[in-house]
């Protein structure tokens, strides 16, 4: 499951293109259907939905882009709907821009290691080809084969080996 209750975090891409590199993963390796993600809609005011979700959830992706506007709806979906679960969970820090330098990065890192909470080591970094292909009903798995792309491909196939989702880093 991808959760967080701030909108705009990257829950959407995050688990369209999670889903499309495990099942890329898994069709080579013939294991069949394993995983199934669900996004989770981004307000607080629909905790409830969430709830209902985490149910059936065996851990959960959280989502946090390197802004502080995201730091407080993060704390309160994490301590107040993840944590009472006892859910395994996993922040992610999701639409880093490397052009903007690795100040904002670091500050979310330290921020989420001071709550204590678990980080993904991988890191899904913004690329505009991520854009695009919401418009064109495409996922990183689709992309155009070049640099860009393949490097947006590659911060999923790390997140889903981190998560162990169709084998183990």
């Amino acid at each position: 499951m991808v959760a967080n209750q701030k909108g705009g975090v990257g829950k959407t891409t995050t688990t369209l293109n999670l889903g499309a590199v495990v099942a890329d993963v898994l069709k080579a390796g013939g294991n069949g259907l394993q995983h199934v993600f669900i996004d989770t809609p981004g307000s607080l005011q629909d905790e409830n939905l969430l709830l209902e979700a985490l149910k059936y959830a065996h851990d959960v992706i959280v989502p946090m882009p390197p802004e502080g506007l995201a730091f407080d709806p993060t704390a309160r979906t994490v301590q107040k709907v993840i944590e009472p679960t006892g859910l395994p969970f996993k922040v992610v820090i999701n639409n880093w821009d490397p052009r903007d330098g690795r100040a904002d990065l670091e500050e979310t890192q330290s921020y989420v290691d001071a709550q204590g909470w678990p980080r993904a080591e991988a890191v899904i970094r913004r690329y505009k080809v991520h854009t695009r292909a919401s418009v064109e009903g495409r996922v990183v798995t689709q992309y155009p084969k070049n640099r860009v792309a393949m490097e947006a491909r590659e911060d999923f196939f790390r997140l889903a080996l981190e998560m162990g989702y169709g084998g183990r880093a």
